[in-house]
């Protein structure tokens, strides 16, 4: 009895003591020193749509997202040639020409809130288009480590090039539960940690969880190439059957510069260590990519081709 009344006085100090651990806070200020301002312009352009531009300011942690900057000389040129003056429209500068592949783009921005001498120039060209040559997917491939269902999507590549190119692939899902279903529901595949194509493997992006799988065609310069792709199918649940009606496997292909491979690169590096936490395990910052001289920021080209897989499953009413 006497022991068990001591391990009550123990348990009780314990909680007690963490009663009181919790309680102690201390408010801590920290001085965050002020930045200059500097110009940023998020531009990715393609040969199938008319350029936009958006150009803000970078700013502090303490700050809000600044608004865009509406009131810059910002000249297009096309090979070095004075193509035209960008419109501001919606929060964007526009052009009124769709890009080329094969040319170069650049730009000169002057902005009345900044320096007066400082010259923003960013330049870029826009590759020439992929080569889809064929495009399947497999319902279930493998299991992952919890044991469900993973498809692959097989994306076979025709590269016609004779030198290092990039290449970006993203995988969308739409589809119905239902064939009383009028609105497809959808999402971007997630990719599996299961996936051992060489051409994905090399990259190392694999673990950050990104969005869309940038690579370049070292391994398969001027051949033919079946990128094997896994991606977790969230829609299986915990059957081993789809649970869905309809399924539209959309792939996009891109063939991009060489800026626009580094910036998504680090971007994918980037948005792991904003959504990291304690748990999860932490992620080094990153620093951004940028080919924006006077700024920050992106400037790339790309061409894309897209294509669908559709397939129906008739024991879901």
């Amino acid at each position: 009895m006497i022991k068990n009344h001591r391990v009550l006085v123990k348990v009780f100090v314990v909680f007690v003591l963490s009663l009181y651990l919790s309680s102690c806070t201390k408010i801590v200020e920290i001085e965050i020193p002020d930045t200059n301002k500097v110009p940023v312009i998020n531009c990715l352009f393609s040969n199938d749509s008319i350029l936009q531009l958006r150009l803000s300011s970078s700013f502090s942690l303490c700050e809000d997202i600044p608004a865009p900057i509406n009131n810059a000389n910002i000249l297009l040129f096309e090979n070095d040639l004075l193509i035209e003056n960008l419109s501001f429209l919606n929060g964007f500068y526009e052009s009124n020409i769709v890009p080329k592949s094969g040319k170069r783009y650049s730009i000169k921005a002057s902005i009345p809130e900044f320096d007066n001498d400082l010259e923003i120039i960013a330049f870029d060209t826009i590759p020439s288009e992929p080569i889809l040559y064929s495009f399947s997917f497999n319902d279930s491939a493998i299991f992952d480590m919890q044991g469900y269902p993973a498809s692959q999507a097989i994306i076979e590549i025709e590269d016609n090039s004779d030198d290092l190119q990039y290449y970006e692939v993203m995988l969308i899902m739409k589809y119905k539960r239902s064939s009383l279903d009028t609105i497809y529901e959808k999402r971007i595949a997630d990719y599996c940690a299961e996936n051992y194509d060489p051409v994905l493997t090399d990259e190392g992006l694999l673990d950050f969880k990104p969005k869309t799988l940038v690579f370049s065609n070292k391994r398969f310069i001027g051949q033919k190439y079946s990128l094997k792709i896994n991606f977790q199918n969230t829609l299986y649940l915990e059957d081993s059957y789809p649970q869905f009606k309809e399924l539209k496997l959309i792939v996009h292909l891109r063939k991009v510069s060489k800026s626009y491979y580094k910036y998504k690169k680090q971007l994918t590096i980037h948005q792991s260590s904003l959504n990291s936490d304690f748990w999860s395990g932490t992620t080094e910052p990153s620093t951004m990519y940028s080919n924006i001289t006077g700024g920050y920021g992106i400037f790339a080209g790309y061409t894309q081709i897209t294509d669908t897989i559709t397939k129906y499953y008739g024991f879901i009413n």
